[in-house]
């Protein structure tokens, strides 16, 4: 039995998001069975400047396919990973997949500063 948690870190973001007047959400892969649906189609209605993933080992490399989903949909989108992979793994994942555009290491909402 596997234990899935929410995307708590990514709660946290957002939440710090909106309390800067930064409209976002969240998508919870784990949640949606037809989570490349759910987030095509956010892609295509909303068009955001900036998409995030938040990645353990095991699924990095579903967030690269939906980053480079995302690109395709709206290419000018900016992709942002973080998650434990990319703090473990740093500068070789913007070196090795060049549709991510930024990473964040570590805590994601230490390095905000103030909005």
């Amino acid at each position: 039995m596997a234990n899935i948690m929410p995307p708590l870190g990514l709660a946290s973001i957002s939440a710090f998001l909106s309390e800067g007047g930064i409209e976002n959400d969240i998508i919870d892969c784990y949640a949606h069975p037809d989570s490349d649906g759910l987030i095509r189609e956010y892609l295509l209605k909303h068009r955001p400047s900036h998409i995030g993933f938040s990645c353990t080992t095991s699924s990095f490399f579903d967030g690269v396919r939906l980053a480079e989903m995302a690109k395709e949909l709206t290419p000018e989108i900016t992709v942002v990973f973080g998650g434990v992979h990319v703090s473990a793994v740093k500068e070789d994942v913007l070196q090795e997949y060049p549709v991510i555009d930024f990473c964040v290491v570590g805590e994601g909402k230490r390095g905000c500063g103030s909005l």
